[in-house]
């Protein structure tokens, strides 16, 4: 599987940021799941969103956690 994000630079405030409206970048889903992909079901793409306290979902939050802990250590340019 892969876990995908947004992160963004506003060069106003000069800060890196991880956007949290993905539905506006990933319209089935933030997660890739190859297996899905390969499914006949159509409705599947490889593309979703974990179902709740599913182990795809702790593994989502835990992702986020870490990206956002490090986003602010990205270089600033002016």
């Amino acid at each position: 599987m892969q876990y995908h994000y947004v992160v963004l630079y506003d060069t106003k405030t000069k800060k890196w940021s991880v956007e949290y409206d993905t539905t506006a970048y990933f319209l089935n889903g933030s997660i890739w799941d190859e297996e899905k992909s390969n499914s006949s079901d159509f409705a599947y793409m490889g593309w979703g969103i974990p179902e709740d306290n599913s182990p795809e979902a702790i593994l989502d939050m835990e992702l986020l956690r870490t990206l956002e802990s490090v986003v602010d250590t990205f270089p600033i340019h002016d």
